[in-house]
């Protein structure tokens, strides 16, 4: 790399390559080998013997080592911040130290006698952003960049910024997929901290940017530190205090009338009436920030706090109805007002020189009450009040950090967390019962009926982390080269509590003019006619997850231009269900990492970069909530007579029960009879080859480099929940010591199993070890037998699933020029493929939320056509954002992506209808809709042969005034979203089918559009 150090740059730079163990990147270009996940490190050349001294320039925070006889020196767990370099006494260079990087200063090696005092800054605007020895894939910006983009003040709008990354299904909220995963596979950690959802895995704590101080997300090759995670990797560190008192506030405002709203959706029934109001949608929201940081004690102890008041209007049509439309007609409107406080403060205590010890809290609870309405959706009005749901969220966190250089050349981390979130939900009326009317014919609707708003849910979940790192420079050993030896383990102790009662005691699905062999409630009726499904749930428990991991990597410097990363990271996973009974036990499994990078010309320009991993990940102890608490699950029809005359509308029966099925009988059933007894854990498989190299000034501009690299993922295997029956039934046909029954549903026959009775998590394609009860008369197997269990095997090939697959194949090209003194931009084109037969641990189509329960292999028939494009497939996506400073008090930025659509597909009935998945909803790929089919039978059309959603095509623009006359204390702003409010469809109603097996009219109606037009404004003054 080039140092600009009068003309010694160049040969000082080659010198020091020799000398280090790893190199440096700076700007927005990857980082090396992280020492830790909360800071970076420094590294270079001295002369020799020489004593080194880091000292932060605004906290006095100072590490002090020693050049080695050879001239380098190494300092691991740098705190992110500004730094000087003193030598033998004497300030040299400034320069940053970002989080996850290393930042090489050069200082005059072994063979130069003194050492050259100036005053060139080494930091991202100074040398070449070039990492000539790493092989990770990961983009670092700050908050000083960040602010001059045109951004969603969230992290996900970080996320979106790097290659290779896209926005995941709205139905998840504000969530990235990253390389061709579902956005359950991430984590994102703040100061060393996991702040990931742990029950759903669906994105971090509400922590808002004026918060953070610097990020770095991984998209790949991330080294052995890091694991849980087979997307990407958000990492962040927070503000801290420093020696100058400071304080401040910005605010931001949005207002609904600056705004526009998404094209209305008509029923494509024919009739004039609306499938989808979108122009009663309302948003209005405030945002104010109160900061103050500075020395309670100079150079020794710093506190920075922050108060963040945030209040939101969202109001629209809500969604509600069944499988037959997915995006039903609502009949009620909610007014939700969002009151959501963040409260944050960060103590850093600098013990003693090269030892630091830091505590962060922040809370981040928060509180939406949501008033319910009726609707006329075909006038679109809001008329009576319902009632008042209450959704909570977040909760409280504490991270304690120790950091300390205990000699030279070992350095040590300790971390303990804690961390609680509350997502309860409490209706202010526990008397309605949940009322969904659906009619079948030629006008196909649903409607919410009576004065229900929601029902009652207890979730609470609490995360407590433990975490060691250590890292120790073995020192050169000449031809076989230098070794920096890091190690550590860490822990995580994790509990959920859930606790569900169904507002009014039941749910009611009233089905209208059905014929027969409709489905109701996923139960078959034999006349026409109208019916009603009772569904009663429950479920009371707390699930306790453990997850541990050590790992070891050496970083080997092999030559001057080659560098290695050879490591490996052993997990550990298990679930206790709410007996404290083992619900999964994973251990043992060795995820290796190796990573190769070569500096071509040897002159820190140019690079070529390889890497493989292994990345495990966990389920979440979501998959225990549903199997391990204690569910209550039954399904009950009834002919229909009609509504009682009070609010509730509760729905009057006939006195024949028509149809049940209990899908959990309310039992904490034994773990044996849950989880295959040879279960393996989810893995992905990851390779990187790249090239990387800097750019002509004269044509591309000063510190401008580009870069091509090849990205290939395959899902190694996953945990998901399948149904054993037809494998039991024609694994036990012909034996004497079974029990057989007389099945009445799914359909009437004799046979062990009937089809709804056994679904154990397992790894799809592979055998199964079940645990079947035993009748204790007779020993024989019998599906309800009160006797001990016996394991039975189950090949594949009875069980007929195959095993789950994704595959993601990516180039991408990226081109960054760092900011100098006027512009920065960081552009990226990324051509992908995403396929197989499983998305992964959620499902975008009908946004089911249970990772490793989804509804992709509960019946073998399901996985027919399953084979195709996935859900982020995502062919083509281009990313443009930068920023321009015409004057020094004017600055311009703007942020640019155009991504080609999402891949659909046509979900119906299951055609046999001797077959379990028959009775399903419209979950297969099987589908009589007419756009498919020319006489109305059953086609099968693949997964995602059944076209494509919209180009994406999204500009933001941001401009600022911070005028002189203020010092440059106060800037005033607008950013403008969707500047030509593109209304792209985001996602279309891929259920082809009706409840009756019709074919759906209202099939690839939009669902979702890109967010309209808005604006925003801002403020902010620095005392």
């Amino acid at each position: 790399m080039k140092v600009r150090k009068g003309h010694r740059g160049r040969a000082i730079v080659s010198s020091a390559l020799k000398g280090a163990l790893v190199a440096s990147a700076f700007g927005l270009a990857s980082p090396i080998f992280a020492q830790s996940n909360a800071e970076g490190f420094v590294y270079g050349e001295a002369p020799a013997g020489s004593s080194v001294v880091l000292k932060n320039v605004d906290t006095g925070y100072s590490r002090t080592v020693t050049a080695g006889q050879s001239g380098d020196f190494r300092a691991n767990s740098i705190p992110v911040g500004k730094y000087v370099v003193i030598v033998d006494g004497q300030e040299d260079q400034s320069f940053t130290v970002r989080i996850g990087q290393g930042t090489l200063v050069s200082l005059g090696g072994s063979n130069q006698s003194a050492v050259e005092l100036g005053t060139t800054t080494v930091s991202a605007a100074a040398i070449s952003p070039i990492d000539v020895s790493s092989s990770e894939l990961a983009f670092n910006i700050d908050e000083a960049q960040l602010d001059a983009l045109p951004l969603g003040r969230n992290i996900t709008s970080v996320a979106l910024l790097a290659p290779g990354t896209i926005q995941g299904d709205d139905g998840f909220g504000n969530l990235a997929s990253f390389g061709g995963s579902t956005v359950a596979e991430n984590q994102y950690f703040l100061n060393g901290f996991n702040i990931s959802d742990l029950r759903t895995r669906l994105g971090p704590s509400n922590v808002p940017f004026e918060f953070f101080q610097d990020f770095q997300v991984k998209t790949g090759g991330y080294s052995a530190e890091f694991g849980r995670s087979t997307g990407g990797i958000v990492n962040a560190v927070s503000k801290r205090g420093t020696n100058e008192w400071e304080a401040g506030m910005s605010a931001f405002y949005q207002d609904d009338s600056w705004s526009e709203t998404s094209p209305n959706v008509l029923d494509a029934n024919g009739s004039s009436q609306y499938l989808y109001f979108n122009e009663a949608d309302y948003r209005q929201e405030t945002q104010a920030n109160f900061y103050a940081g500075g020395p309670i004690i100079r150079d020794k102890l710093f506190i920075f706090a922050l108060a963040n008041l945030r209040n939101i209007q969202d109001n629209g049509v809500l969604k509600t109805g069944d499988y037959s439309q997915s995006f039903a007609r609502g009949s009620r409107y909610g007014e939700s007002h969002i009151s959501s406080p963040f409260y944050a403060a960060k103590l850093d205590w600098a013990i003693a020189q090269g030892h630091n010890f830091e505590i962060t809290y922040f809370k981040d609870e928060s509180i939406t009450s949501r008033y319910n309405y009726t609707f006329d959706l075909d006038v679109g009005v809001a008329t009576d009040a319902t009632g008042q749901l209450d959704f909570n969220s977040g909760g409280e966190t504490q991270i304690y950090r120790y950091t300390g250089q205990i000699t030279d050349a070992f350095t040590a981390s300790a971390l303990y967390g804690k961390g609680t979130d509350d997502t309860s939900v409490i209706p202010s009326n526990t008397d309605c019962p949940n009322v969904t009317e659906v009619q079948d014919g030629d006008d196909a609707v649903s409607r919410q009926k009576g004065c229900y708003v929601g029902s009652s849910t207890l979730d609470k979940d609490t995360r407590e982390a433990y975490r060691l790192d250590f890292q120790y420079y073995l020192g050169d050993f000449g031809v076989f080269g230098s070794h920096s030896l890091r190690f550590g383990a860490d822990r995580e102790e994790n509990e959920s509590f859930s606790a569900t009662a169904l507002s009014g005691g039941s749910s009611y699905e009233v089905y209208l003019n059905q014929s027969a062999g409709s489905s109701v409630g996923g139960i078959q009726v034999n006349e026409p006619g109208d019916y009603v499904a009772i569904i009663d749930f429950s479920n009371n428990g707390t699930i306790n997850e453990t997850l541990s991991a050590y790992y070891v990597e050496d970083q080997w410097q092999i030559t001057p231009r080659l560098s290695a990363t050879i490591g490996f990271r052993q997990e550990s996973f298990k679930l206790e269900n709410t007996l404290g009974d083992t619900f999964l036990d994973l251990d043992g499994d060795i995820a290796p990492r190796l990573g190769l990078a070569f500096d071509v010309f040897g002159d820190g320009n140019t690079k070529v970069f390889a890497s493989y991993g292994r990345y495990y990940i966990p389920t979440s102890t979501q998959v225990a909530v549903r199997n391990g608490t204690g569910e209550f699950y039954r399904t009950q029809v009834y002919d229909f007579e009609g509504y009682s005359a009070d609010q509730t509308e509760r729905p009057m029966t006939g006195d024949d029960l028509i149809g049940e099925a209990v899908t959990a009988d309310g039992d904490v059933a034994n773990t044996l009879q849950l989880v295959s007894g040879d279960v393996d854990p989810s893995y992905q498989d990851e390779i990187v080859v790249g090239f990387e190299s800097t750019l002509p000034e004269n044509i591309f501009g000063k510190k401008a480099t580009g870069g091509i690299r090849y990205v290939y993922r395959e899902l190694g295997q996953t945990l998901e929940d399948i149904a054993i029956d037809e494998g039991l039934n024609r694994t036990l046909a012909g034996r004497d010591d079974v029990n057989m029954q007389s099945c009445t549903f799914p359909n009437v026959r004799t046979a062990f199993a009937c089809g709804f009775d056994f679904y154990f998590i397992t790894n799809p394609g592979g055998d199964v070890t079940a645990y079947i009860p035993t009748d204790s008369a007779t020993g024989n197997l019998d599906a309800y037998g009160d006797g001990p269990l016996v394991p039975v095997e189950l090949s594949a090939d009875a069980l007929g699933y195959p095993e789950a697959e994704r595959k993601y194949h990516a180039v991408e090209l990226t081109y960054d020029k760092v900011w100098g003194t006027e512009w920065f931009i960081q552009a990226s084109y990324t051509w992908s493929q995403s396929y197989g037969n499983y998305e992964g641990f959620v499902n975008s189509v009908v946004e089911q939320e249970d990772v490793a329960i989804t509804q992709d292999f509960d019946q073998p028939g399901f996985t027919e056509g399953a084979y195709g494009w996935l859900s982020n497939d995502r062919r083509h996506k281009i990313k443009l954002s930068g920023a321009y400073k015409p004057t020094d008090e004017w600055q311009i930025g703007a942020f640019f992506q155009a991504y080609s659509g999402r891949p659909l597909s046509a979900y119906g009935f299951y055609p046999d209808a001797s077959r379990p998945e028959y009775y399903y909803a419209q979950f297969s790929y099987y589908t009589n809709n007419e756009q498919f089919s020319e006489d109305g039978s059953s086609v099968l059309v693949p997964r995602g042969s059944a076209g494509r959603t919209d180009w994406v095509y999204k500009l933001d623009l941001s401009v600022t005034y911070t005028p002189n006359v203020f010092d440059n204390k106060l800037s005033v702003g607008v950013d403008v979203f969707n500047v030509f409010n593109s209304d792209a469809s985001l996602e279309e109603n891929e259920t082809s089918e009706t409840g009756s097996g019709a074919s759906n009219a209202n099939y690839r109606a939009t669902a979702s559009f890109q967010t309209p037009r808005y604006m925003r404004a801002r403020l902010e003054y620095r005392f």
